[in-house]
């Protein structure tokens, strides 16, 4: 059993099928996943919506293609969550892991259901094409 510092901190890197699951307070807020992972986990589901969660200007500079933008920073950002569809799964990245990982945090907070699915290093860690 985990006690309140190791739940809070923990991180399980399970190297065989390159996942890394965190837990806060015992509870699976996210999978973040490497980009090769990623990739394939979004093309084989259905019930999958893309998130870029950087600014407006980062977006403009590249992005992956079908990526809803959704600015983390925007304070606008809780408002908008709670008009989207809580029960698909979302697959989010910005520049490098942080933004999108509070990100999901946030909606798993907000009562999200789906996987939320945290794209490990960011959108500097993908190796596929960029829309610009």
């Amino acid at each position: 059993m985990l006690n309140a510092q190791s739940r809070v901190t923990f991180v399980s890197n399970l190297i065989g099928n390159a996942k890394v699951i965190r837990l806060i307070f015992g509870q699976l807020t996210m999978e973040e996943i490497f980009a090769a992972e990623f990739e394939n986990e979004l093309l084989k589901d259905e019930n999958a919506i893309l998130m870029d969660v950087r600014t407006a200007e980062e977006y403009a500079e590249g992005h992956l293609e079908n990526a809803e933008l959704n600015d983390v920073m925007d304070p606008e950002f809780s408002t908008r969550l709670d008009q989207l569809d809580k029960n698909k799964n979302y697959y989010v990245y910005c520049r490098s892991g942080q933004r999108s990982a509070a990100a999901c945090h946030a909606m798993k907070q907000l009562g999200f259901k789906g996987r939320l699915i945290n794209l490990a290093g960011g959108i500097l860690a993908w190796k596929g094409p960029i829309i610009k």
